[in-house]
């Protein structure tokens, strides 16, 4: 994955199978998704709540790095 890619294109492209067939790769993904959730949510003194988080505006980068 040069320099980052949505996991929309992650999740869709042929190029990226042998990495997202890996289980460990999928769980670490769904964990920091999960994470950076979280952290929004619980923010004082107020929550951020993200409206709009699907596979288009979550970014994978090189190393498999989660930026929402």
């Amino acid at each position: 994955i040069e320099g980052g890619v949505t996991l929309r294109d992650f999740l869709d492209k042929e190029e990226f199978r042998n990495i997202r067939n890996n289980t460990k790769n999928c769980v670490s993904i769904a964990i920091q998704l999960i994470s950076a959730i979280k952290y929004l949510h619980s923010l004082p003194p107020e929550p951020i709540v993200h409206r709009e988080i699907n596979p288009e505006t979550i970014i994978l980068l090189v190393s498999l790095i989660l930026n929402l």
